[in-house]
């Protein structure tokens, strides 16, 4: 359930109040059997019954000035708490989980006509978080930044932010159940939110009416990233699956591309150079670059719309692991028409074509490759779409369908 509450105040003001709760219960079940011969050898059975609710406080004011320039103060208070009743091979154990979060955001922007906007936001995060008998508790400052320019023919922006994370609710238990015949899941109780700063940079010049250069890159840079851990246990003769918080994580994507209008505002032809690049130590250092390509062509005209376009086999890896994944080459021709308040849109993807993807990872202890061939999945899709919009009658009040994030998540790990 939510509530809201808004209101302008004299001298161009706003004050806005949102409550949001919510109450949940999973009931969960499943159980293991192996057979030899068609007779029952083993078995055991895990089920999980959990009850949570989560609440939410968030107050928000802000002030316009003449020059459209704006200043704005968020508080927001959360708060999560789950209670877990678990059964493990014949085994009860009680989990809990208590988590609150308190944000204070201040936010300026200031603008220039339409050619200059400069944002700058700073923030404090405070969180805590017990799980039985473990207290974790973080405390970050978050600043970040936003910078648009416009000028003929050159348009430029820059942007960047530092915020927390925090870990699935599902890890941070002291939880501990079978995932398969050879392996172990074991929570994590210790495992702490940390901070990732992200970025981007965009940049086009229209050199020509035609022809136009354009430059984009983003990055992530995470302290304390969240990774999959396996190793091999001696004591159980069996591997153990936990994740925990390891070291700085860097990936940065870039994108240099040229666009020429052989009809102008109608038909277009693109090319792009894309790049992935990965940094990163969890208990070892991984390094991979990743460069692939793309080629298109785009038509428009009337409320016709024709795309086709490929894209080269692509390379990426896990930012909770490390696997190295590989995607195939990929056909695409997209055609839609409007009229009136008809849509018609033709999707087909990789049509005659195989595709197969590749995951391959070498870990203490533990390598894992895998091969897959997915018809109907990634290949030979082909789609028809038909929508028709009903208007009735004008449309006196305008409704806020603000979706709000509800991070009462289970901590039953899938």
């Amino acid at each position: 359930m939510q509530l809201r509450y808004a209101v302008k105040l004299p001298h161009n003001q706003r004050f806005r109040a949102e409550l949001y709760g919510s109450y949940g219960n999973n009931d969960y079940h499943r159980f293991y059997e192996q057979h030899m011969d068609e007779t029952l050898v083993s078995g055991y059975r895990n089920a999980t019954d959990e009850t949570s609710w989560y609440g939410k406080v968030k107050l928000n004011y802000t002030k316009v000035f003449k020059n459209k320039s704006s200043f704005s103060l968020d508080a927001t208070e959360d708060m999560t708490h789950t209670k877990n009743l678990n059964t493990r091979a014949q085994k009860n154990s009680e989990l809990s989980l208590n988590k609150s979060n308190t944000r204070l955001i201040a936010t300026y922007n200031y603008r220039i006509k339409n050619i200059l906007n400069l944002q700058l936001r700073l923030a404090e995060h405070l969180s805590y978080t017990n799980t039985g008998d473990e207290d974790v508790f973080g405390s970050f400052f978050i600043p970040s930044f936003k910078i648009s320019y416009q000028h003929k023919k050159h348009t430029f922006s820059l942007d960047g932010s530092l915020r927390s994370v925090e870990p699935s609710n599902a890890n941070r238990t002291g939880d501990e159940y079978r995932r398969n015949e050879y392996e172990v899941f074991v929570g994590n109780p210790e495992m702490k939110d940390f901070l990732q700063c992200a970025g981007a940079l965009r940049y086009s010049w229209n050199i020509s009416p035609r022809f136009t250069i354009f430059l984009y890159n983003n990055y992530y840079i995470s302290t304390h990233q969240v990774y999959d851990d396996y190793r091999y246990d001696k004591e159980r003769n069996e591997f153990v699956y936990q994740q925990l918080n390891g070291g700085k994580y860097w990936h940065m994507h870039y994108e240099l591309g040229v666009q020429y209008e052989i009809v102008p505002q109608h038909f277009y032809i693109r090319s792009l150079f894309l790049h992935n690049y990965y940094n990163f130590r969890f208990k070892e250092k991984y390094v991979h670059n990743g460069p692939y390509g793309s080629l298109s062509f785009t038509y428009m005209n009337k409320g016709w719309y024709f795309r086709l376009g490929c894209l080269t086999k692509s390379q990426g890896m896990s930012d909770s692991s490390g696997m190295v994944y590989y995607s195939p080459f990929q056909l695409r021709f997209d055609l839609s028409y409007n009229v009136d308040n008809w849509h018609f849109e033709l999707n087909t993807k990789n049509i005659g074509l195989k595709s197969y993807s590749e995951t391959r990872w070498d870990y203490v202890n533990y390598s894992y490759i895998s091969s897959i061939r997915n018809p109907r999945i990634s290949d030979n899709l082909i789609s028809l779409t038909v929508n028709y919009r009903f208007t009735f009658g004008k449309k006196k009040h305008k409704f806020d369908n603000t979706e709000v994030e509800d991070v009462n998540q289970t901590t039953i790990s899938k």
